[in-house]
């Protein structure tokens, strides 16, 4: 359940625990990820790799490898909309968005845009 108010302190603040699991399938696919991507769940996994952006003040993004298998996370930082490339060609090839599934060819010429506040996780 998604908490949308602040808790106070030092005061008893009963949570309530009725409502729609918002934040279910979320939390259910970054946790199958976890434990099914030798990226993440290998210990022989690349640490994770810097990668470059066209906009690296605002935006931070990394790569995780084992083997043929690669992780992307892409993270806008930013309270605005951004159109960002990852132009240092570290990565390239076809990705799957962990969270709606669908599917980007990634090379050092494709623009991505991220909404604010926005980030992908996308996995091959």
């Amino acid at each position: 359940m998604p908490n949308l108010k602040r808790l106070k302190f030092f005061d008893k603040d009963p949570i309530e625990w009725t409502g729609n699991n918002q934040l279910h399938d979320f939390y259910r696919s970054l946790n199958l990820l976890r434990k099914q991507h030798p990226a993440i769940n290998t210990a022989s996994a690349t640490q994770p790799i810097r990668i470059a952006t066209t906009q690296n003040d605002q935006v931070f993004a990394f790569l995780r490898r084992y083997e043929n298998r690669q992780l992307l996370v892409i993270l806008n930082l930013s309270p605005q909309p951004l159109a960002i490339q990852l132009p240092g060609g570290q990565v390239q090839g076809t990705f799957t968005n962990l969270l709606d599934a669908s599917s980007i060819f990634i090379t050092s010429q494709l623009t991505i845009d991220l909404k604010a506040w926005d980030y992908l996780v996308l996995t091959n």
